[in-house]
């Protein structure tokens, strides 16, 4: 697991990956105060099905380059959301309008000892 020095590095090198790959509202939700498998989220939105599959696959190419391994990745042959686990973070990519049904954003902030941090 990664250290707390280490997991701000991570969030800061992933929103800059996710925001120079013009993906859209980008949120990163800590999750530190529950009792969960992941310290963090961070859910951004593509532009197109497409885009949501690119961003993913530059997301954990670039972060391999860094030394972050992904642990486990859903949804890549779906297109519309991709679920992408470094250990301590997890990276959820959606088109809008699957973003906007299941609304992990309230989900997760919802919950007491959650914040967003951006």
């Amino acid at each position: 697991m990664l250290k707390s020095a280490d997991d701000n590095n991570i969030l800061q090198l992933i929103y800059s990956i996710l925001s120079n790959r013009k993906l859209e509202k980008i949120s990163i939700i800590d999750l530190n105060g529950m009792d969960v498998l992941y310290k963090h989220v961070v859910i951004a939105t593509a532009l197109s099905k497409r885009h949501v599959k690119t961003s993913a696959e530059f997301l954990i190419k670039e972060l391999k380059v860094n030394d972050i391994y992904m642990v486990n990745l859903s949804g890549i042959d779906k297109d519309d959301w991709v679920m992408i686990d470094f250990n301590s973070v997890v990276v959820h990519i959606f088109i809008e309008e699957v973003r906007a049904f299941y609304d992990l954003d309230s989900m997760w902030i919802e919950e007491e000892g959650c914040q967003l941090l951006n």
